[in-house]
């Protein structure tokens, strides 16, 4: 049956291309149309789509983006919006003879429909929550051409699994990726230097992460609530890890923190209940407010020579840490406590 269904979808495709090269366009359509849900050929899909419209084939506006609503703005055409049943979309590069250079502030926010879209090689820039609440979205395509995308353009797209940012990227805003829950994979240019809050808060679905050598900040709650997170390659140049980064990283167990850290924020590991054990580099000098609080599996921890400030909440709960680096803390700040309470029971 399969086989079947397979060699009529074939002949399908072999008639409607012979009647599109004749010149039909509602067959121009039907082809890009199987080509694009039947082959997963992209690109020879929208090739087809594309050119039925430029037939005059209203039908094919809402898959080659045609029917989009735009603005000028400085340097060419800002796409601002679409029909919200589209589900596969491809941006053309011109619109009425001038070039698409941008993507508008909450362009397609909540397209719940929108399942794929293709951005033209000219786009320079993603605006404030572009694609935000867009939970069927599950493919984009981001051209190299792209340096700049702005606060959550991608929050809440949970459909969302992988993603490869633009190489020219240097800085990822807050919130971009935040609540994106099936995430698992994405790669950061080498280019990276900034992060910004919750750039990636609640992606419950991702598992490992690889930072570029120049970034020397982890902003506040880059990666909370990333429950499935097992590994983050930090680089050797971070200086900083900021106020909740790592909150409830609830599959982190372990974690090399570079040399050249100087601060752990308040809460920065924070309800991380696989993390057994962690060494602090030597200028550490500072534990914030919670810093480890709730990490009721940390056993062992290497302190840093020159730790001068702890705080009283940065332990709590940690009742399986080994009394002596109970007694080492201790010693710097005697009102560290492991909970309210009570001080250590091992």
């Amino acid at each position: 049956m399969e086989r079947n269904i397979s060699e009529n979808i074939d002949e399908t495709i072999a008639w409607h291309r012979r009647a599109a090269e004749a010149g039909n366009a509602k067959s121009m359509f039907m082809l890009g149309k199987l080509l694009f849900e039947e082959k997963n050929d992209e690109e020879q899909g929208m090739y087809w789509l594309h050119k039925a419209y430029e037939n005059g084939y209203a039908d094919a506006a809402g898959y080659c983006g045609t029917d989009l609503s735009y603005e000028h703005v400085p340097g060419g055409i800002a796409v601002t919006g679409a029909r919200k049943h589209v589900s596969n979309l491809s941006i053309p590069p011109v619109i009425d003879g001038v070039t698409v250079v941008a993507i508008g502030e909450y362009a397609f926010r909540y397209c719940n429909n929108l399942r794929s879209i293709r951005l033209p090689s000219g786009v320079t820039e993603i605006g404030q929550g572009a694609f935000s609440g867009c939970s069927g979205l599950n493919s984009i395509d981001l051209p190299d051409s792209v340096r700049k995308i702005g606060v959550g353009a991608f929050y809440r797209c949970s459909s969302l699994s992988s993603i490869k940012l633009p190489s020219g990227m240097t800085e990822i805003d807050q919130g971009t990726f935040a609540g994106c829950s099936g995430l698992c994979r994405i790669e950061l240019p080498a280019g990276i230097t900034k992060i910004g809050a919750g750039a990636f808060s609640e992606c419950s679905s991702l598992e490992s992460i690889v930072l570029p050598a120049g970034v020397t900040e982890i902003g506040q709650g880059v990666f909370a609530g990333c429950s499935s997170l097992e590994r983050a390659l930090l680089p050797g140049g971070l200086q900083k890890i900021s106020v909740g980064a790592f909150f409830k990283c609830r599959s982190l167990e372990g974690i090399d923190l570079p040399t050249g850290i100087t601060e752990l924020g308040d809460g920065a590991f924070s309800g991380c209940v696989s993390l057994t054990s962690i060494k602090l580099p030597d200028g550490v000098k500072k534990l914030g407010n919670g810093a480890f609080a709730g990490c009721i599996n940390l056993i062992g921890m290497e302190l840093s020579p020159a730790l001068a400030e702890i705080a009283e909440d940065s332990f709590a709960g940690c009742m399986r840490l080994d009394r002596s680096v109970l007694a080492k803390l201790q010693a710097i700040n005697p009102d560290v406590q492991l909970t309210a309470s009570e001080k250590c029971e091992r």
